[in-house]
């Protein structure tokens, strides 16, 4: 694991390995094969988000109709480096980006209401139960 300081942001170059990347644009395989066809916007919520890659091949693809896409994440640090990452998405107000820095599983009932169409959890591994 290779590890790159940005400015005071340590970043986890491991995010970026073959088999993370491989991962996420099998996803995006699958997430476009059921919503490319949609007209509908979709809202889309990962949890443990990672850096935001995950959102940013989505919206760099452009093949989901996407209205809002919600990133969780526990670690300030990926949230902060996510936020600079997508930017460009946020300035030409193409899709609303919305950044949570908390564990996905204290999630807030009130926070539910906004019925997302698809959730990703890519943290399984690290949940307890």
């Amino acid at each position: 694991m290779h590890d790159y300081k940005e400015n005071t942001e340590l970043i986890n170059l491991d995010a970026w390995s073959d088999g993370q990347m491989r991962s996420k644009l099998w996803l995006c395989n699958v997430l476009e094969k059921d919503f490319s066809n949609q007209t509908k916007p979709v809202e889309i919520w990962i949890m443990g988000s990672w850096y935001g890659l995950l959102a940013q091949l989505l919206l760099v693809r452009e093949r989901v109709n996407i209205k809002r896409i919600r990133l969780f994440d526990i670690d300030p640090n990926v949230i902060r480096v996510s936020e600079k990452m997508l930017i460009p998405w946020i300035i030409e107000n193409r899709v609303e980006i919305i950044h949570h820095q908390m564990d996905c599983t204290q999630i807030p009932a009130s926070l539910w209401n906004t019925r997302p169409d698809v959730v990703i959890n890519t943290s399984c591994e690290h949940f307890q139960n």
